[in-house]
């Protein structure tokens, strides 16, 4: 089993970007191996600002046949991003 973190920042919407907006401007569901992890995760709000660092995890996630844990992003508002995805072994 494995735990996995996954690293954002808004560096594209907020106010005082190129694009301006904020709450709502980029949405997306978060999966792990087709499993939705989470819902409609919106970077700006769960950091609390743009260019402002937020973290997701999801523990005991199981490879699948072939070994390989699938992460996606699915986008429902804009595009999704993302910075990092630590992956760390929580067998032992």
């Amino acid at each position: 089993r494995y735990g996995v973190t996954l690293h954002f920042a808004e560096a594209w919407f907020g106010p005082g970007t190129p694009a301006g907006g904020g709450v709502g401007s980029r949405l997306f569901d978060i999966l792990g191996n087709g499993v939705v992890l989470r819902r409609s995760f919106d970077i700006f709000k769960e950091a609390r600002g743009a260019g402002r660092a937020t973290t997701f995890s999801a523990h005991g996630l199981e490879p699948d046949a072939q070994g390989k844990l699938n992460i996606a992003l699915i986008p429902s508002r804009n595009y999704a991003c993302i910075g990092a995805i630590e992956v760390l072994d929580e067998s032992k």
